[in-house]
C-alpha cells in the first residue's frame, strides 16, 4: 500500500511539474508573439514612411516640371509632359505598394516587404534615370 501511494504522489508531482512547465511554454510563445507583432508594426510603418517621402518628392518633382513647363518651348514642353507622366506613373506603383503594405497581415508579411521593397528599388532606379533626363532636357533649353 505504502508503494502505491509512493507512486501516486510521485505521479501528481511529475503532473504538476508538467503543468508549469506548460505555464511557462504559453507564456514564452505569448511573449514572443507579442514580439513578433511589435517589429511586424515597426517595420510596416517604415515602410510607409518611406513609401509617403517618396510620393511627396514625386509631387514636387510634378511642381517643379509645370512650373518649368511655362516657360519652355513647346518642344521641350512635350518632353516635359512625357516626363510628369512617367512621374504619375512611378506615383501609381507607390499608392499600390502603400495599399500592399496597409492590406498585409503578419502571415503575408515577408511577402509583401519584399514586394514592396523590390517595387521601391526599382521607382528608385527610374527616378535617378528621370532626375537625369530632367537635368539635360534643361540644359538644352
Amino acid at each position: 500500500m505504502k508503494l502505491k501511494s509512493s507512486a501516486i504522489l510521485a505521479m501528481a508531482i511529475g503532473g504538476l511539474s508538467l503543468m508549469a512547465c506548460n505555464g511557462n511554454q504559453n507564456e514564452t510563445t505569448e511573449t514572443e508573439s507579442v514580439e513578433v507583432e511589435v517589429e511586424f508594426e515597426e517595420e510596416r510603418s517604415e515602410l510607409q514612411q518611406e513609401l509617403r517621402e517618396m510620393e511627396a518628392e514625386i509631387d514636387r518633382e510634378i511642381q517643379r516640371l509645370e512650373a518649368e513647363k511655362e516657360e519652355a518651348s513647346d518642344e521641350l514642353k512635350a518632353e516635359i509632359e512625357e516626363m510628369e507622366e512617367d512621374l504619375r506613373g512611378e506615383k501609381s506603383e507607390i499608392e499600390k505598394a502603400m495599399e500592399e503594405v496597409e492590406n498585409a497581415s503578419e502571415n503575408t508579411w515577408q511577402d509583401v516587404k519584399t514586394s514592396v521593397n523590390k517595387t521601391a528599388e526599382d521607382i528608385e532606379n527610374e527616378w535617378k534615370k528621370l532626375k537625369t533626363n530632367v537635368g539635360e532636357i534643361f540644359k538644352k533649353d
